[in-house]
């Protein structure tokens, strides 16, 4: 296949949701990567789709450092290559997740923030393949491969296996980088890795003030913070039989799949509020 000549745009390149699942480098980073560049020169092209980059934007953030960015030699236009089926945000999202998973190294609390806007896609994605097949206005191709898709795992799945995470791990990210209540420096943390995914989503029902010493205490500052926050949370007050039905409440926001354990959790705080009573997560 002949490339396509890329024309550099007026205004330089955007950034194409897919590969903005990814966070940038930090200063430090990126200056590292500048010096080498200069040095050695870049050893992997920028991949673009028009006037958008899918894969390179921290290298095109360093040629601008070194005023290289007008060169069309050090980009290549994928959008053919992407088009099957049909500029497909799947091809995209695959393409981005190949070329940066094993090469940024990232932790399990990177993973997760990843797959949750892995999730998102994969959810657009799913709607705009349901959205082709019904304007169609029979089974074709494009319905039977989104039934057949959707049969096999919903966006969450998709986005578990694609990023090598549990489901349960994307709920709590998902707990953190979608909450009102969460701080921005709590959500930065996640994003960086820089604490686990589990304990930031405990710090983060907590008031913003103590979300911030948290993250200021580094990971063992949120760990602590988050053993205070499960505490409070699971402690029952025996004269205040309304915790049950709180409790209840909150479990019945648990995908299915963990019900199993909440049924058991609810008999054991149930026998705590009354040793009498066997507590049932069907009544």
């Amino acid at each position: 296949m002949r490339r396509k000549k890329v024309k550099i745009p007026p205004d330089g390149f955007g950034f194409h949701e897919a590969a903005n699942i990814f966070p940038m480098m930090g200063e430090a980073e990126l200056q590292q990567l500048t010096d080498d560049i200069e040095k050695n020169g870049m050893q992997e092209i920028i991949l673009v789709i028009g006037d958008e980059i899918l894969d390179g934007r921290n290298r095109y953030r360093a040629l601008e450092r070194l005023g290289r960015h007008q060169r069309p030699q050090s980009f290549r236009d994928v959008t053919e290559e992407l088009r099957y089926p049909p500029n497909s945000p799947t091809n995209h999202l695959d393409l981005v997740i190949s070329k940066n998973l094993h090469r940024r190294h990232l932790n399990e609390t990177q993973r997760a923030a990843v797959a949750v806007e892995v999730k998102r896609l994969e959810a657009k994605a799913a709607k705009e393949r349901q959205a082709a097949g019904l304007k169609q206005g029979n089974q074709s191709p494009v319905r039977q491969n989104s039934v057949a898709r959707e049969s096999t795992g919903r966006a969450d799945e998709i986005a578990a296996d694609k990023l090598g995470v549990s489901r349960e791990s994307i709920r709590l990210a998902e707990r953190v980088l979608e909450s009102e209540n969460a701080t921005e420096e709590l959500k930065d943390a996640v994003r960086k890795g820089e604490v686990a995914v589990s304990a930031a989503a405990a710090v983060s029902e907590l008031p913003e003030e103590e979300q911030r010493k948290a993250v200021a205490g580094g990971k063992k500052g949120v760990s602590q913070a988050a053993k205070r926050a499960r505490d409070a949370t699971f402690r029952l007050d025996k004269e205040e039989p309304r915790a049950e039905g709180a409790i209840r409440r909150m479990f019945d926001k648990w995908p299915e799949e963990y019900h199993h354990i909440a049924a058991e959790l609810l008999r054991q705080l149930a026998r705590e509020i009354d040793p009498n009573k066997e507590g049932d997560w069907n009544q």
